[in-house]
């Protein structure tokens, strides 16, 4: 004679882990100085938000790379109109001068028109 065998199981569950995320908001805009015919063209780029312990966002472009702590603009350039530049954008945690961590947010394509753009007037 078999008995019907019935098996169960139980995982005690409880809160799962906290995970706060990682990253920040930021703006790419291109932007030109100067005047007409002696025109300088620049990528101003602002971390306008950190999350996650993210102390500044670096940006990298044509080689060259400069950081954005939180809340602030910095200047890309001078570089040449009518081209396509790769933007590598990096959260970077940082602590008493050394970083904690870094973490690759966006590898970007960023086009800077020049006088085939249409270019208003800020400011």
């Amino acid at each position: 004679m078999y008995w019907p065998v019935r098996l169960e199981m139980s995982v005690p569950t409880g809160p799962g882990p906290v995970i706060s995320p990682i990253g920040a908001f930021y703006d790419i805009t291109p932007y030109r100085y100067g005047a007409p015919g002696a025109w300088t063209y620049y990528l101003m780029v602002k971390a306008t938000s950190c999350t996650g312990g993210v102390t500044a966002v670096r940006f990298t472009i044509a080689g060259a790379a400069r950081t954005a702590p939180c809340n602030t603009s910095v200047k890309l350039g001078p570089l040449n109109p009518k081209r396509t530049y790769r933007v590598l954008v990096t959260a970077v945690r940082t602590r008493n001068g050394r970083t904690l961590g870094t973490q690759v947010l966006a590898d970007a394509n960023v086009y800077i028109p020049g006088d085939d753009g249409h270019w208003v007037r800020s400011g």
